[in-house]
């Protein structure tokens, strides 16, 4: 169970300040310093300046001034760790906590993104920076809770706070954006490090009640570890593992899975105007879905989630652009709160759009949205649940050619 965020009223601006707060204490002032000293470079390439001291440092003060917050500042008994506590959470099971949708798998990825960023600022690469939110999770299920220390925390904080850290280092504002860096293609362009390709993507919606409400999609891939590879001329592709972060909320159902998968990204040429971009991805993770009828946001199933997913964009040149994404979850496992036993769940989520550039970095596009849910439970009704939606939006393209990478010399 992470701290109140966002659960309870003013969860977020509570773990910002108090990670201000954290931070200002274990951040050497320059007035204790006798004369400015030269410090190196930080460099994620060289690792030049690098330090594991300082996050060593900076994780655990973050965790201990949440801690005291929520301890002193809240009203809840969870927080009020002791001797017997601390034992019992080194020596006790792992368990699959029964928290609020929301707290678990926003509240979670957000704060394990938080001992992640720690950790890439002082200049580790992505494993080390993974090292420390894998840590930083556990410190704060053993010692900053009463509560046992739950197997899909540490999922959601350690592992898909790694996922959301490292796309977020490099965003700086967003309400509803989409992002993708790395395409194959790109001359001299290596896959030497964890997220050299990722996609990012952010939905917000406006007039939300809540800070779970407004989130409506949130979907993060990376590359891990893989290659290029190249077939003939007009082709080019990057295959290898990829760590994805998924959440979803379209207005009636939730699903959040943390995930590895297998697979490809390419592009290919089929005329010098006319390219052909495509992704394909398969695997399992560890992921949670239920509707959102329940207030408490108890009425939901965590378990093994396999997952797919299938994306194809013909862009024809810089005028226009057709995209069709899908994305498929299979979820079972135990009901947590309001969901009674064990049951399985199937998600589909289906995007074809169409965009139009109408001049310089301005466009406008018409999108068609579709997602299912069929939820079944042993011994009780099957639920089947669909929202649809059209949307017609402008655009701001930041780059030309919707982003078709160009390789050929002729």
């Amino acid at each position: 169970m992470p701290p109140t965020l966002p659960s309870r009223a003013g969860g977020f601006r509570k773990v910002l300040l108090t990670g201000a707060i954290a931070l200002a204490l274990a951040t050497p002032r320059a007035g204790f310093a006798e004369e400015p000293a030269a410090s190196p470079v930080l460099s994620w390439e060289t690792g030049e300046g690098k330090s594991y001291f300082i996050p060593a440092l900076e994780v655990p003060a973050f965790i201990l001034g949440l801690h005291l917050f929520n301890r002193f500042l809240t009203d809840s008994n969870d927080y009020n760790t002791d001797g017997h506590s601390i034992r019992k959470n080194l020596t006790g099971p792992t368990v699959i906590d029964k928290d609020p949708f929301s707290v678990n798998q926003i509240g979670h990825p957000y704060q394990g993104s938080i001992y992640y960023g720690l950790a890439r600022s002082a200049g580790l690469n992505y494993w080390q920076s993974l090292a420390y939110s894998l840590a930083g999770s556990y410190l704060w299920e053993t010692f900053g809770e009463t509560t046992p220390p739950s197997l899909n925390d540490h999922i959601a904080s350690g592992i898909g706070g790694s996922f959301v850290g490292e796309a977020l280092k490099e965003q700086e504002g967003f309400a509803d954006y989409a992002m993708t860096y790395g395409l194959p293609g790109k001359p001299g362009y290596r896959y030497s490090r964890p997220f050299d390709y990722f996609h990012f993507e952010f939905t917000a919606v406006p007039n939300a009640s809540t800070v779970s409400n407004a989130i409506e999609n949130v979907s993060i891939r990376g590359l891990l570890a893989g290659a290029k590879y190249e077939v003939g001329d007009n082709y080019r592709g990057v295959a290898g593992l990829f760590g994805i972060f998924d959440y979803l909320s379209p207005q009636i159902f939730r699903v959040s899975t943390t995930a590895l998968s297998l697979g490809t990204i390419g592009q290919w040429w089929l005329s010098p105007a006319v390219a052909l971009q495509g992704t394909a991805l398969g695997g399992v993770g560890f992921g949670a879905a239920g509707t959102v009828a329940d207030k408490e946001e108890r009425d939901y199933h965590y378990g093994v989630a396999p997952q797919v997913i299938l994306g194809l964009r013909l862009i024809f040149g810089d005028r226009a652009m057709l995209d069709g994404t899908g994305r498929l979850y299979y979820v079972a496992g135990t009901g947590s709160g309001g969901a009674s036993g064990f049951g399985a769940e199937i998600i589909n989520r289906w995007i074809v759009g169409f965009t139009v550039r109408v001049f310089g970095p301005h466009a406008i596009g018409i999108q068609y949205l579709v997602s299912t849910r069929d939820a079944g439970v042993p011994g009780q009704r099957d639920r089947h649940q669909q929202v649809q939606t059209v949307s017609l939006a402008y655009n701001f393209l930041g780059h030309t050619r919707f982003g078709a990478v160009e390789w050929r010399t002729e």
